[in-house]
């Protein structure tokens, strides 16, 4: 929208008024949808490939070799993702520009799970820890493998659903998701309030 002058110029809108462009964000909504169900089968391709923990072990981290592990600190980071989910929500729901922002969440959600992917399948690595019980598993033919990104794709990659996949632990969707949702909570909520 715009103010038109006798000159025929359009003037741009008032400074603060933007416009939610509705269609922006249905466009960006379908391409975080379909770019998460592309990873899920991405991720039952990549299942395929893990190599086997007998002949590659884990590999060597002075961090995890020094701390012991501890059992419920995965389940307690998709806990941290889930509340800050709620609190994007939140910020979504009293927000001025909620379609704005939500646009943008998608679109760069969207394009970093995409980046994602293709790192996830040019790069095989071991599974990084003994605890874990992965191994190459192969769905048959393309409809169990569709079957099982579906798994993955409705239970959001997450274990507290029930998910469980292998070979995409350095590329963790879970670091993705926290580290996304946690700038839009900070960048987004009331300067008072950090």
């Amino acid at each position: 929208l715009c103010q038109t002058h006798s000159n025929g110029r359009c003037q741009q809108p008032l400074a603060g008024r933007l416009d939610p462009e509705v269609w922006k964000t249905v466009i960006s909504s379908l391409y975080v949808f379909l770019v998460f169900g592309f990873t899920s089968f991405v991720m039952v391709i990549v299942h395929e490939r893990v190599p086997d923990m007998r002949t590659y072990p884990p590999l060597p981290d002075i961090f995890l070799d020094s701390v012991p592990r501890i059992p419920w600190a995965f389940a307690m980071a998709e806990a941290c993702g889930l509340i800050l989910c709620y609190m994007f929500l939140l910020i979504l729901l009293l927000h001025k520009h909620r379609s704005i922002l939500f646009r943008r969440l998608c679109s760069l959600m969207g394009t970093v799970f995409l980046l994602r992917c293709c790192t996830m399948f040019a790069t095989s690595l071991s599974v990084p820890g003994q605890h874990l019980k992965c191994a190459s598993k192969t769905y048959g033919d393309s409809w169990g493998k569709i079957q099982r990104a579906m798994a993955i794709w409705s239970g959001f990659g997450m274990t507290l659903t029930g998910v469980q996949t292998c070979g995409d632990y350095m590329f963790s969707g879970h670091t993705v998701v926290i580290t996304m949702l946690n700038f839009f909570v900070t960048e987004y909520t009331p300067r008072n309030w950090n």
